[in-house]
């Protein structure tokens, strides 16, 4: 919701605090999980949006940096799912920063 403030003669839109992220790390595993399984109801659309997640992660962070240069969306899919795998106890984090910390992890030499 958005108020008007009115500061002096100067009328300013203020917005509230942006949500910190869309995703958490379980809900991201769940997806990317459902995504792998040909069996899942949506397993299109659930492989769809996991990719999309990841590679908008690494596009838009600096760990971008670190990917190496023919590194394919598959890949870097693997390497986060994996790590969501292997860190269950951190999936209550917002998805984007366990991305990045898993692909810093797994790309990144320093």
């Amino acid at each position: 919701m958005r108020t008007l403030l009115i500061v002096g003669s100067l009328a300013v839109l203020a917005s509230p605090p942006a949500y910190a992220g869309f995703l958490d790390g379980n809900e991201l595993y769940k997806t990317c999980s459902n995504g792998k399984n040909p069996n899942a109801e949506f397993h299109f659309q659930d492989s769809a949006q996991c990719t999309g997640y990841v590679e908008g992660v690494a596009d838009t962070s600096s760990v971008g940096n670190c990917l190496p240069e023919r590194v394919k969306a598959g890949q870097i899919t693997d390497v986060a799912i994996a790590y969501l795998a292997s860190h269950p106890a951190k999936r209550h984090l917002d998805a984007s920063y366990l991305v990045e910390l898993a692909l810093r992890e797994g790309f990144c030499t320093n």
